[in-house]
């Protein structure tokens, strides 16, 4: 169909105009490359690649076209020309993939003025950024297709001609109307992007196959895990029926790549999916083929994503084997099985595959970027000096500073969105870590601020205990009058006692801003005697076994704890006396416990499942034990000055607002809510179904408030004024910053309180395989060096198959030699023998 304003210079109708190809028309362009010279080149390239275009339209956007005799409609080629100089073109046929393109000869470009030849070299700019979206657009249509055709298809049939002949099974397959197999081609998410067809055989005696869509980078999976438990072995092959032998011979997942060439692409894309996985590539041994392409795109791929490569081996050669496939169909599924776990066990006994760690990883360090640089000064000198953990620092001056805030600070997000600046950290580590000396550094300049005003208050506190001393002796003295006087005045008495009674002040206390090991009662009394805050900042963790229910036959008593961590008012019922009514409690607590305690949150229930773990932020930091010297350096004066100034400073001034019965509200500044929203959008990706924090969800979904909440700390110790209240990116980028890696050490935690048996089990077994100290074990030695830990050869076992999935071990064939029962015999990873590899992994 021509189209409208068919008048315009811009469209040129071919209908009628006899198609020509002259391979040499370029040596003919005269010195002027115009716009109908590009028009006529383009036709005769796009005549070439076999598509059919009635006219070209120059306008500088893609146009889609048809193949010539293709009924289908699909607009399988697509053209595009410039209408500006220098009039460059493009066509594509994408079912055959070949492509031309149009542009001045090089004897006209040599004419081109400077402007000309910038024009030209902008042009071809602009065609790449054109083709990246045309691709994008071709992708996204191709998947659309894809999805519409595997609506249409039935699953495949077991005794398709194409499965019979290469003895494989139908795992997943699909057939269309034509009795074609159809396999879809996925990428990591599942999202379907193209297909491959088979036919079953054709007139040369051999399948044909046929790959449509989107092929780079995506693949069809055969036994794959499903949700986010990822495949401890995962194999990789390039054509199906080889894929399927692999599988029948080892029972373990594999993804088929379509071809040599989509090797690299579809491991990386693995990789990224499974960072953790052992990836063996079992490749064809294209050995009848000039360069073995199967063999050098395999191992290109392989040492691109740190895996392997496995090569079938074939006894008889006569009829020229290459892949998997064709072993099982000439040695049977036992040849497969043991060629494969013999190049595993080659692997791993070279070392050129890594383990699987089993430990947790160990988070990022925190760096000066995520601390305002007073408190990094303080916090690294301090460190050093009593020679500690950073982590158990920072938990320490944190937990100091959100005290001195004594809930009167908060971070307003929205109309109904606020986060107060109470913080729960917690920072276990073994005994003998100096826990109490870094939580006495840390918390003295609050200590001797607190006795100070304690001083002040003295005289005031005295004097009104004796005022309402004085009160109570006056009703004391009209109580006794009373029995001996007529019912008549008894009102005159009463009325007596009332008024005095509204003359007796309230009970004036010394303030007192630090807790113990206290119940959720007393802790409730105290904070109503002190203007409803409180500050637990301790080096054990008996107030969690307290609330937990040490008193309370194992009843947890959680309510108080988990209100005064938002504000929220909350009612307490005490035994034996009044209720007490708390309208905004705010309870900071840093505790220091040891690592057994965080097993000890996990067997009780209610600790997680009331979000009382979700609001604790953990610092799990490298034990000093055995790295120590004798003598300590002191802590510079200077530094020791700045950071009591500080934290007094903000007491002080937070002080004031407690007797004024004020707040402070901050906001974050436009920038600081991008970065936090940036946060935020990361969190949330992580958190879905393919995330690396979905099982974690009850804290991961906390984070960000508690950034935010840091980011308020953080401007509080660089406000410039009392007046500024908008909270700056600098300081919200920092929290940022120091969240991600909080995730790290949350993860650490989260491990330690689900105490994984298996990775404990694990490590003692590795142990005992490195003072062993040979490179070949038996089961049975395994389980004579284990019987402390084992009472039965099954939990063994089960071990040392935890430890083949993670690549330390790998099962191999023992010698024939000799009589009796031969036991299993492993091959044991290199690293196994290096103290403490397998748990000296990092977070990235």
């Amino acid at each position: 169909m021509i189209a409208r304003n068919r008048e315009s210079s811009n469209y040129f109708d071919f209908r009628n105009a006899a198609p020509y190809y002259d391979a040499n028309m370029r040596a003919g362009f005269h010195e002027d490359w115009t716009l109908e010279d590009a028009r006529r080149q383009l036709h005769a390239k796009i005549h070439a690649l076999g598509l059919e275009c009635p006219e070209i339209v120059a306008d500088g956007e893609f146009h889609r076209c048809d193949i010539q005799s293709d009924l289908s409609g699909m607009n399988d080629g697509s053209y595009w020309l410039s209408p500006e100089f220098p009039y460059c073109g493009y066509a594509k046929n994408w079912k055959s993939g070949e492509e031309e393109k149009v542009s001045p000869a090089e004897d006209v470009m040599s004419t081109f003025s400077s402007k000309q030849r910038e024009a030209f070299e902008k042009e071809q700019t602009h065609f790449k950024k054109l083709q990246v979206v045309e691709l994008a657009k071709r992708a996204e249509t191709m998947a659309e297709r894809a999805l519409s055709i595997m609506q249409e298809c039935v699953p495949a049939r077991p005794d398709h001609p194409y499965l019979l002949r290469k003895r494989v099974k139908a795992y997943g397959l699909y057939q269309d109307k034509g009795g074609r197999l159809v396999i879809p081609l996925v990428d990591t998410s599942g999202k379907i992007w193209g297909w491959q067809t088979i036919e079953g055989v054709t007139n040369t005696g051999h399948p044909e196959k046929r790959c449509h869509g989107s092929k780079k980078g995506h693949y069809f999976g055969i036994g794959l895990p499903d949700g986010n438990e990822p495949p401890r072995v995962l194999y990789i092959a390039e054509g199906y029926a080889t894929a399927a032998s692999i599988h029948e011979a080892t029972g373990s997942p594999i993804v088929m790549a379509v071809d040599a060439g989509n090797l690299m692409s579809v491991g990386r894309a693995l990789r990224e999916k499974y960072p953790d996985a052992f990836c063996v590539f079992c490749a064809d041994n294209d050995a009848w083929t000039e360069g073995n392409p199967g063999r050098a795109y395999a191992q290109k791929a392989a040492h691109e994503i740190r895996g392997t490569v496995c090569l079938p081996e074939f006894e008889d050669t006569s009829l020229r084997p290459t892949d998997f496939n064709d072993l099982h169909m000439l040695q049977g599924l036992s040849a497969v099985r043991m060629q494969i776990q013999q190049s595993v066990v080659e692997a791993i006994s070279a070392g050129t595959v890594q383990p699987i760690p089993i430990d947790a990883p160990q988070p990022l360090p925190i760096t000066s970027e995520m601390l305002p640089a007073v408190l990094w000064s303080w916090v690294e000198e301090c460190a050093k000096s009593v020679q500690v953990p950073l982590e158990l620092v920072v938990a320490n001056t944190l937990g100091a500073l959100s005290a001195a805030v004594f809930g009167r600070c908060f971070v307003r997000l929205g109309q109904d969105y606020v986060e107060p600046l109470c913080l729960f950290i917690m920072a276990p580590l073994p005994p003998g870590e100096r826990k109490s000396s870094v939580t006495k550094l840390c918390k003295a300049p609050l200590v001797v601020w607190e006795r100070e005003k304690q001083r002040e208050e003295a005289f005031e506190v005295r004097k009104n205990r004796r005022r309402v001393e004085a009160i109570n002796g006056q009703i004391k003295e009209i109580e006794k009058e009373m029995r001996n006087a007529d019912l008549v005045d008894m009102d005159e008495y009463l009325e007596r006692i009332e008024r005095l009674e509204r003359d007796k002040p309230k009970k004036l206390t010394t303030f007192r801003l630090f807790a113990d090991d206290v119940t959720a009662e007393g802790l409730a009394l105290l904070m109503s005697q002190n203007h409803e805050q409180c500050a637990i900042i301790e080096a054990e963790g008996g107030f969690l076994e307290t609330i937990g229910g040490r008193y309370s036959a194992g009843v947890a008593n959680l309510d108080l704890v988990l209100k005064a961590y938002n504000k929220e008012s909350v009612n307490v019922d005490r035994r034996g006396s009044d209720s007490l009514k708390l309208e905004s409690p705010a309870l900071t607590m840093c505790i220091s416990p040891q690592i057994f305690a965080l097993r000890g949150l996990a067997a009780k229930p209610d600790f997680r499942s009331r979000g009382v773990v979700g609001r604790f932020i953990f610092l799990m930091g490298k034990s000093t034990l055995g790295t120590r010297t004798p003598y300590n350096e002191d802590i510079p004066l200077s530094i020791v000055q700045q950071y009591w100034a500080l934290v007094c400073r903000q007491a002080e001034d937070m002080y004031a607002l407690v007797k004024a019965g004020k707040e402070i509200e901050l906001t974050c500044s436009k920038q600081g809510m991008e970065e936090l929203n940036a946060f935020r959008a990361e969190v949330e990706v992580r958190m879905g179904p393919e995330g690396d924090l979905h099982h974690m969800t009850d804290w991961a979904g906390k984070i960000p408030g508690t950034v935010v909440r840091i980011a308020g700390l953080y401007h509080l110790i660089e406000r410039l004024s009392n007046d500024q209240r908008e909270i700056q990116e600098n300081s919200v980028r920092m929290a940022c910053q120091f969240g991600r890696v909080l995730i790290g050490h949350a993860k650490v935690a989260l491990s330690v309180m689900e105490g994984d048996e298996r990775g404990s089990s694990s490590q003692f077994m590795l142990e005992k395989i490195r003072q062993m100290g040979i490179r070949e074990v038996s089961l049975r030695d395994i389980f004579i060096a284990c019987r402390s830990r084992f009472a039965k050869m099954g939990k063994c076992r089960e071990i040392v198959g935890f430890l083949e999935e993670h690549g330390y071990l790998a099962k191999t064939t023992p010698s024939l030699r000799g009589v009796g029962r031969k036991s299993e015999l492993y091959v044991v990873h290199p690293s196994v023998f290096i103290a403490n590899s397998c748990s000296q992994n990092t977070q990235n």
